[in-house]
């Protein structure tokens, strides 16, 4: 991405500003701020009485679309000029007025009414981009950014249209970052559904990494184990595939809420199968009965992991369990909940190195981030996993404390006094008690999944006195109310660990989106 600044000779501008909206390659800078950059002979171009007008009539085609059900979008109003388009609207307001149904206006005017809807849009756009621009006595000037391999071509088109009174000059980018512009693979609908928890949050800057992919694998995760039960994931993974099939068939329901709904049901299926996959697999749990879940294991070929009432795995001298039931074993959640933390957050830092060496900002990214992350494995994994759980570690983490807690910490508050002064030591002491209570927060994943089981036995517990139709009624009232009640508290509370306890860790988001101006 690369800044430039157009000269354009004012009797060369609309065909100029027209072209670029044509290519939608420039993302428009507001010159009227920077007056002082050039000394004074630039004066701002206010917003023109054609744009209100503009303004006036769009709103008189927007209201009449509506009352003939005509949907709110354009067509190519090429040869379309604004007495015309003036012509139209009186005609429709005429026929209104005359009697004639609604259903014979639309249909005569269908289509001439989308076309005067985008030009009105088109000509309030060509307004808005003019009044950001800035003009001397003859000269109009425009800047912004653009992609530096588009730069040449845009260039000679600019100069064919307006037979060559256009210049063009890059400026320096040193002092301000470029927008950002975020991709996707073509057809990764997934990826653009979990973008929206990221941009929701800020956009991130044109530097940074875009912590969406890791979202993508993260959130399902941490979601599951708060929500896991096999049934329960099982309905709510294929309402979100309902969900899409309805979004690709175009359907509506429920008002704005039903459409966001739709929208997101990619988003829902993906954190439904999680829930499945871990409410079976590591908790062996359908609908709250641990019973049912043995049953399921071993009609699914999983009967051998109802051999273990705890099963640990080895990660590096630690043992982390991975399958039991949480209602019965709530410690072996804590750990494992713990320990997901310690991983979410170790990777926020890994992720915060990253972007400083992509900044170039090395001396911060030791006394930063290098630092944090030396303190936080060696001090918080030794703390949590040796101090407070006691469950086993590698034979280093029965080192004493002076190479994991005190060095890190001691080189940070050196090196913090030295280049941030007492601001610097109340930094870093603030970094370590934000780091245990972070990595404590991720214990709502634990306060979720119990949450979540007494919900569910309260339901059948009350139901089992009732017989078979007392069970039925109970996982079907049970599985409403939990879903949701602890369904939306769930999603919540891993948004708020991303949010709050990783994307501090790493994450400015103080990009600004990339927006290309275009007409149409």
């Amino acid at each position: 991405m690369v800044r430039i600044r157009l000269y354009v000779h004012e009797k060369f501008f609309d065909k100029v500003a027209l072209e670029l909206g044509r290519l939608s390659v420039l993302h428009v800078v507001d010159v009227r701020g920077e007056n002082e950059d050039f000394g004074g002979h630039v004066s701002p171009i206010e917003l023109s009485e054609r744009y209100h007008k503009l303004r006036y009539d769009l709103s008189k085609v927007e209201g009449v679309m509506s009352r003939l059900d005509i949907p709110l979008q354009g067509g190519e109003p090429a040869g379309l000029e604004e007495e015309k388009a003036a012509e139209i609207i009186e005609d429709v307001e005429k026929s209104l007025e005359a009697g004639r149904t609604e259903e014979e206006v639309a249909s005569q005017y269908g289509e001439a009414l989308k076309k005067v809807f985008t030009f009105i849009q088109a000509g309030m756009k060509m307004e808005e981009f003019r009044s950001k621009c800035g003009k001397t006595k003859r000269v109009i000037v425009v800047e912004g950014w653009m992609p530096k391999n588009r730069m040449d071509s845009t260039y000679e088109r600019l100069k064919n249209v307006s037979e060559g009174k256009v210049t063009l000059t890059t400026l320096s980018q040193e002092e301000e970052e470029p927008p950002s512009k975020i991709t996707f693979p073509e057809g990764f609908q997934l990826l653009k559904t979990f973008s929206k928890l990221t941009t929701g949050f800020s956009f991130p800057g044109y530097k940074e990494i875009n912590p969406t992919v890791f979202q993508l694998v993260s959130y399902p995760i941490i979601f599951g184990f708060m929500f896991g039960d096999f049934g329960q994931g099982l309905i709510l993974f294929a309402f979100g595939l309902l969900m899409e099939y309805a979004r690709r068939k175009g359907l509506k329901f429920g008002g704005e809420l039903g459409d966001m709904v739709i929208q997101n049901g990619l988003f829902i299926s993906v954190i439904g199968l999680l829930a499945t996959i871990i409410g079976l697999v590591n908790y062996g749990v359908v609908f709250g009965s641990p019973e049912w879940g043995h049953t399921v294991r071993e009609a699914v070929g999983l009967g051998f992991l109802n051999e273990h009432e705890v099963w640990n795995v080895n990660l590096g001298g630690i043992k982390v369990p991975l399958v039991f039931e949480p209602l019965h074993h709530p410690t072996k959640l804590l750990i494992l909940s713990i320990f997901i933390g310690c991983v979410h957050i170790s990777l926020g830092l890994i992720i915060s190195l990253i972007n400083h060496i992509r900044r170039k900002e090395y001396r911060d990214l030791l006394i930063g981030p290098g630092i944090r992350l030396w303190l936080y494995w060696g001090g918080i994994v030794y703390l949590f996993f040796f101090i407070v759980l006691r469950e086993g570690l590698a034979e280093v983490f029965t080192m004493n404390a002076m190479l994991l807690l005190f060095l890190p910490f001691t080189v940070m508050l050196v090196f913090q006094l030295k280049f941030h002064g007492m601001d610097g030591m109340a930094e870093s002491l603030e970094a370590i008690l934000t780091s245990i209570s972070h990595t404590i927060s991720y214990a709502r994943i634990l306060a979720l999944n119990l949450a979540h089981e007494v919900f569910n036995l309260i339901f059948l517990t009350a139901g089992a006195a009732l017989g078979m139709a007392g069970i039925i009624a109970a996982v079907v009232l049970g599985s409403i109310a939990v879903l949701l009640l602890e369904g939306i508290l769930s999603l919540i509370h891993t948004l708020r660990l991303h949010w709050v306890e990783w994307f501090t860790k790493f994450y400015h988001g103080d990009g600004v989106e990339y927006t290309p101006f275009s007409i149409y």
